[in-house]
């Protein structure tokens, strides 16, 4: 424990705050300024997260003390700025209106709207994937057994769980059901838009990573929630997000099995949600294919 916040946390924290702290400190609202146009450079955010789980495993073994509690504390404080700005851009996005706005302005400035539109996919993904990955390590971070309480934030919570709702509302759940008669497109990247479902210009390597980054996201959360409590129309979002997983033309299994496990500690844990979780189930059983579609 003690080797961890002395000689692996501080680096890593480091690298966190040089990657995307000034970004985020200078232009707060913007989503480009955050993550950058381009491929996304997630190493730092990653590397965070690599240690947080080794302290988590850690304290399995042997609680926090005072004065690591303090070094923990006052690493937190450092990030937690940061943390909010990146988590909360991706929870406010409108991907659609992202995605749409900056094509009409490449348009109208006569830009090439190939060029145009492959920028603010890479811009859009970039700050979901980046905002995935934060809401993740703080949810795996506040999970610490022994941890002090001051760690859960209701801000960065609240943006946690608006984060993970939105990127499988907006990205997820659409690339995983294409319209009837459309399929994936199998390069992937921006270029193959015209193969894309629901009109989103990612195929399949970065349906992959969406899948990938909230699946993790919401296996973090299921941690959160076994120590601590959310308010419950935060967990009717979560529920009602999940249980979508399930209910796509093309499933993605490490998502599902997240979102199983999720459900699973709601269901437990909160007996007053058992009857609306149920009724969402309901709801949603006919829906699925039957017949020639269920065969296909």
């Amino acid at each position: 424990m003690d080797r961890i916040l002395a000689e692996e946390l501080p680096p890593a924290a480091e690298n966190f705050l040089r990657a995307y702290g000034s970004k985020a400190g200078a232009k707060k609202g913007r989503r480009s300024d955050v993550a950058g146009d381009g491929v996304a450079d997630l190493r730092a955010v990653r590397q965070l997260t690599l240690v947080i789980h080794h302290l988590r495993d850690a304290t399995w073994r042997c609680p926090i003390t005072e004065a690591q509690a303090q070094l923990l504390l006052a690493a937190f404080g450092r990030l937690q700025p940061v943390l909010r700005t990146v988590i909360s851009v991706a929870a406010d996005m409108d991907v659609p209106g992202a995605l749409g706005l900056a094509s009409a302005a490449g348009a109208e400035e006569g830009a090439d709207e190939g060029g145009a539109s492959a920028s603010s996919a890479a811009s859009v993904l970039n700050t979901v994937l980046l905002g995935l990955e934060a809401a993740s390590l703080y949810s795996v971070l506040s999970s610490c057994l022994s941890a002090p309480p001051s760690l859960v934030v209701e801000e960065l919570t609240s943006a946690a769980v608006r984060c993970l709702r939105q990127a499988l509302r907006q990205l997820a759940l659409p690339l995983l059901s294409p319209p009837s008669g459309s399929r994936r497109g199998g390069g992937g990247g921006a270029s193959s838009s015209a193969s894309a479902p629901a009109g989103l210009p990612f195929g399949d390597e970065e349906t992959g990573q969406i899948c990938g980054a909230a699946a993790s996201a919401m296996h973090s959360m299921h941690e959160f929630l076994c120590r601590h409590r959310l308010a419950d129309d935060q967990l009717h979002q979560l529920v009602h997000a999940a249980l979508g997983t399930f209910f796509t033309a093309s499933p993605h299994f490490p998502l599902c099995a997240a979102a199983e496990e999720l459900l699973t500690t709601i269901f437990c844990r909160f007996e007053s949600l058992r009857p609306s979780a149920l009724q969402e189930i309901l709801v949603r059983v006919p829906k699925l294919p039957s017949g020639r579609r269920a065969r296909q």
